[in-house]
């Protein structure tokens, strides 16, 4: 198999994949996934929308729609480990019921949906029903900032890398420096 196509479903047809990269990039190391969204569209992958879904809201569950893998790429609290630090979750659950999804949206901060929240619904309204991945970043530093910081930029990147090959099943030929350093010029562009 050509290691730029991604692996074939079980009606041989190609799996359609969605990044969505997720992120406030006025808040420094909140906007990483909003950056390797935009980095992302500038490459050319087979079967694969990347979409920059910015500070992320319910709406992204049509985004969904037709897709058979979802990988959301956010900030994830330190409650999984150290700053810098990247892990991959699988968000596999089934179907809830209407009762149960509105607890679940409830029970966290209203103005903050996260990639669960957009994939509960997304099932919920039998709009998704694929595998779901969240690539998640611990920040260094959330800050008024327009770019993230240079810890994450240069201590983080291999990790993601390693990831989306992961789940692109293709190879990116970018190392973490080279992800970091087309960041930093988007950055000084929106300067």
């Amino acid at each position: 198999m050509d290691k730029r196509t991604n692996k074939e479903n079980s009606r041989g047809a190609q799996r359609r994949k969605l990044i969505v990269g997720i992120g406030n990039r006025c808040m420094g190391d909140d906007g990483i996934g909003s950056y390797i969204a935009e980095v992302l569209q500038s490459m050319p992958l087979r079967n694969v929308k990347v979409i920059d879904g910015g500070l992320g809201n319910l709406e992204l569950i049509y985004e969904l729609r037709g897709f058979d893998e979802v990988l959301f790429i956010d900030v994830i609290t330190s409650k999984y480990g150290k700053p810098c630090e990247v892990k991959m979750f699988s968000l596999a659950f089934s179907n809830i019921s209407s009762e149960e999804l509105m607890k679940l949206l409830t029970i966290h901060n209203r103005h903050r949906i996260t990639p669960v929240h957009i994939v509960a619904l997304a099932r919920s309204l039998n709009i998704f029903d694929g595998n779901a991945y969240l690539l998640g970043i611990i920040p260094y530093m959330i800050r008024l900032s327009t770019c993230p910081s240079e810890n994450i930029l240069y201590s983080s990147l291999d990790k993601v890398i390693f990831f989306l090959e992961k789940f692109l099943d293709i190879e990116l030929n970018m190392k973490g420096y080279e992800l970091a350093n087309k960041i930093m010029k988007i950055c000084q562009n929106n300067r």
